[in-house]
């Protein structure tokens, strides 16, 4: 005959109250370790309610969070690739501004030739470094990896893409948003394809993105503002409407000013900052999420003292 299994009983409320702590906890307010503790006890230091730094600093879903084999690569891959595409995009901006400087006649910030490299050459690190995003730890779908495989790879021709622009373009036309050039045309192309290509990398890593961020307490509950790579999308599709605007005002007979053409150089200029301030946001993220991977999330198992053995079970014979 078979026997029902049973499930052993959740532990009631009253009893997790009259826990101490066995593990470290510091104050959330004042870092004093509330160690030894119980749960209906105050800080010693400041009189904050352990019950109030459990639920401030304890992850509901610490149990449920898969361990990473190896979470200082996965930590220093995060932060490296977000610093890398953040360089590239304080290079793009320096070229712009030393753009226009020159048309008022002042000072350029920069005049290397290592700065036209730069961009391409920091998108190309962070390929490489955006490989951590295929499979940070285990029990990721297949498909999912591979997202996030395309994401990486498409960073090398948005490299190339960018190396033609800002170390071959802009060397024979300088001045290419304030200045009638030939050459704007194939620029405006260029660009083109660099949105697509920034589309693949952040719709590729981003459903990777997020099972990183869920291991922050802090940020998947929302008690930090954070950057959203949407956003960032949103941004380079408003650039890319000012390319297109730039691709198709010469064909305009009926705008001899080139409303449409300052128009969209209005739209690049506002759709690049915005994405150069989003990845200084997702920089800031990365910094945050490192602790999260290199610290496992605290459980309430942790840091609860195990219930002393009940004593009134007899002996059995």
């Amino acid at each position: 005959m078979d026997h029902a299994v049973t499930q052993p009983p959740a532990p009631e409320p009253s009893s997790l109250l009259a826990r101490t702590l066995g593990g470290d906890l510091p104050c959330a307010r004042c870092g004093y370790n509330l160690r030894g503790l119980s749960v209906r006890a105050i800080c010693p230091e400041c009189g904050t309610p352990v019950r109030g730094t459990i639920l401030a600093t304890v992850d509901p879903l610490a149990s449920e969070l898969r361990p990473i084999p190896l979470p200082g690569v996965i930590a220093l891959g995060l932060v490296l690739w977000a610093a890398s595409c953040l360089a590239a995009a304080l290079a793009v901006l320096t070229l712009r501004l030393n753009e226009l400087a020159r048309s008022l006649d002042g000072p350029t910030l920069a005049s290397t030739d290592l700065l036209n490299h730069a961009p391409s050459i920091c998108i190309a690190f962070a390929g490489f470094a955006s490989l951590i995003f295929i499979r940070p730890h285990a029990g990721i779908p297949a498909i999912t990896s591979a997202a996030a495989l395309l994401g990486a790879l498409a960073h090398f021709p948005l490299a190339y893409l960018m190396w033609q622009i800002h170390a071959v373009l802009d060397l024979r036309e300088p001045d290419p948003y304030l200045a009638h050039a030939d050459w704007s045309t194939v620029r405006t192309m260029l660009r083109l394809g660099c949105a697509a290509c920034i589309a693949v990398i952040i719709l590729g890593i981003r459903p990777n993105g997020r099972l990183l961020v869920s291991r922050s307490l802090l940020m998947r509950t929302g008690r930090v503002d954070r950057q959203t790579l949407l956003v960032i999308l949103g941004a380079v599709g408003l650039a890319a409407l000012g390319d297109c605007l730039r691709l198709t005002s010469p064909g305009i007979e009926s705008d001899p000013t080139e409303t449409a053409r300052t128009i969209g150089s209005l739209l690049i200029a506002v759709g690049s900052l915005l994405i150069t301030l989003g990845l200084g946001g997702v920089l800031i993220d990365c910094i945050r999420l490192r602790h999260a991977i290199m610290s496992p999330p605290l459980s309430l198992d942790h840091i609860l003292a195990k219930p002393a053995p009940s004593t009134d079970a007899g002996a059995r014979p």
